[in-house]
């Protein structure tokens, strides 16, 4: 998970500021992405868009993404042709209209202080984007794996060459 500043720090930084969260999504079982909205959707930060952008699903499943707009204002779907997600993700900061923007992936779930924390980090340090950490568990609760730290209480603000590596330990330690 990622949050970061949609324009550079006014001094004016609030808890009630409006945040994006962008979910790019194709054909992701409706048990898991369901899941993953209902996850965002509990957030105790409650100033929250949630831009859904499906990246070229099936027909019925796009159709069914539709209802989630129903299901609660603060969701707007966004269709686009298949492009993968890293355009997805591109489409979603292009209707994003809040102060932060977070990206979750569709098959994934975050805790509801997820978006408060990241936004505290973000007006305590002035960072410009905040990493959140993974845990991957098994459908018995075991965690597997797991890196960032369990609370947001004590950050690593790192930048530059120290930023990249650390993120690059991380994706080299991943399963």
């Amino acid at each position: 998970s990622l949050m970061t500043q949609s324009s550079p720090p006014d001094g004016r930084g609030r808890p009630d500021q409006l945040v994006s969260i962008i979910v790019p999504v194709l054909d992701t079982s409706a048990e898991l992405f369901s899941r993953c909205i209902d996850s965002v959707l509990a957030q105790h930060h409650e100033a929250l868009e949630i831009i859904i952008v499906d990246d070229g699903s099936r027909p019925d499943y796009a159709a069914w993404l539709r209802e989630f707009e129903h299901r609660d204002s603060r969701i707007t779907v966004v269709r686009q042709e298949h492009l993968g997600v890293s355009a997805a993700r591109n489409t979603g900061v292009t209707h994003a209209s809040g102060a932060f923007i977070g990206f979750v992936d569709s098959d994934d779930w975050v805790s509801p202080d997820y978006v408060g924390a990241a936004a505290d980090i973000v007006l305590r340090t002035g960072a410009d984007a905040v990493f959140g950490g993974i845990r991957v568990t098994t459908e018995s609760s075991t965690t597997l794996w797991r890196t960032g730290s369990s609370t947001a209480a004590h950050p690593r603000i790192l930048t530059g060459q120290a930023l990249t590596s650390t993120r690059a330990r991380a994706l080299a330690e991943s399963p």
